[in-house]
């Protein structure tokens, strides 16, 4: 049962480094114009990212914000906007229709992000990124018109490549210097990367098992312990700020089961939402309740949680959430593992993909890491951004 190999989560960076004020004073060095969708924690967080980059002896690119746009206002500068000041405002004033700096216009969007004619007339987007993080479906619209317009885009947001499978060929292309997409599965854990290089190499992938929610691991691995009730788990997750502040929107699987859909179209599998098999961890009579009064209900399942335990228990098994992806077929849901596989061993919030092919037959390929957290999504989308910078396509 030992993995033949294990990649872990990490990012490395360069540790020398340098006034950022000086980059364009250093031999072949190149400017990346770029343009945000939502600053919010992840956002805020790329933002701080690209910094640490900007300031690196590596990759012999800098990044220069020349937009940032939010769901009411978008604020752009054609030198690029200080990035420092940005936060700063955020951090105090919170919206950026109210941001002020020499140079910088904002244009007010009422309730919705900036059409596409103003999208691409703030930056050439043909030598450009366009970074999605928001939690939006309706960025599809500026996503496609920045790739046909010869620019590329990174994402942590699921939703554009989680829709229409036409909409996914669009915008990841067939040469992978077109949409950067790491952070839409696992954070910065590279599990698209894994799987692009076995695509790469032709491998014939069977399966694909993955336990890609790191609230679900939460509550998976308490329910091991056997400490709390099913009910005092999701509150306790709740209470700690581990789910969203609708638990059932975690609970559902419907996270889960865009990030399987992303890996299967990664692999080349067509396969639509729809088309998806997903166990829901609560039942159809619980979803109109309130927030508090799903909180209550949700103890009236705490025996048949402890009943399924038991049960994988008795087998040498455990339980774990794990979406199950292959050619034929896409599910999503609870399921028995041996104690004493990967998944298996497997605790708390920690994401980990395994994949079976042709290569990694007689043991899986295994990556295990952080699946959450806006510091590893925002390195995993500026990692992105480095690859997309240094492609032939923004040079």
């Amino acid at each position: 049962n030992t993995p033949r190999s294990v990649a872990r989560g990490a990012t490395a960076w360069c540790n020398v480094q340098f006034n950022p004020d000086t980059v364009e004073t250093m031999p072949n060095v190149r400017e990346v114009p770029v343009v945000l969708l939502g600053c919010g924690l992840v956002g805020k967080a790329v933002l701080r990212m690209i910094s640490r980059v900007n300031g690196a002896a590596v990759p012999n690119v800098k990044f220069s914000v020349k937009a940032i746009a939010e769901s009411d206002a978008l604020v752009a500068c054609a030198t690029g906007l200080d990035i420092e000041s940005v936060l700063k405002h955020k951090e105090e004033a919170g919206r950026l229709k109210t941001f002020k700096s020499n140079g910088v216009t904002v244009i007010p969007v009422p309730d919705s992000l900036v059409d596409d004619g103003q999208m691409v007339d703030v930056v050439d987007a043909s030598k450009s990124i366009l970074i999605d993080c928001t939690a939006a479906s309706t960025t599809i619209s500026h996503l496609k018109t920045w790739v046909a317009a010869g620019g590329a885009v990174a994402l942590a947001n699921k939703k554009p490549l989680s829709g229409p499978g036409d909409d996914f060929d669009f915008l990841v292309g067939s040469n992978g210097d077109t949409c950067g997409y790491e952070s839409t599965v696992g954070a910065g854990t590279p599990f698209v990367a894994a799987v692009r290089r076995l695509v790469a190499v032709n491998d014939n992938v069977h399966r694909v098992m993955g336990a890609m929610s790191g609230t679900l691991g939460f509550l998976m691995a308490g329910l091991q312990k056997g400490e709390q009730p099913w009910g005092a788990l999701v509150n306790s997750a709740h209470e700690l700020g581990y789910t969203e502040p609708d638990p059932r929107d975690d609970l559902s699987g419907t996270d889960v089961a865009r990030k399987a859909l992303i890996l299967a179209r990664t692999l080349g599998w067509k396969f639509e939402m729809g088309q998806i098999k997903v166990e829901a961890l609560f039942p159809p009579e619980m979803s109109e309740l309130s927030v508090a009064e799903f909180k209550q209900a949700v103890h009236s399942l705490d025996s048949t949680m402890q009943a399924r335990r038991d049960a994988a228990a008795a087998k040498g098994c455990v339980l774990r959430y794990v979406a199950n992806c292959s050619v034929d077929a896409l599910t999503v849901g609870v399921q028995e593992v041996a104690a004493d596989s990967p998944l298996g061993l497997l605790s708390g919030p920690a994401n980990m993909l395994v994949v079976t092919s042709d290569l990694y037959n007689d043991g899986p390929l295994v990556v295990q890491g952080a699946g959450a957290g806006d510091d590893v999504t925002a390195a995993g989308v500026v990692a992105d951004m480095v690859q997309l910078a240094l492609s032939a396509r923004l040079a």
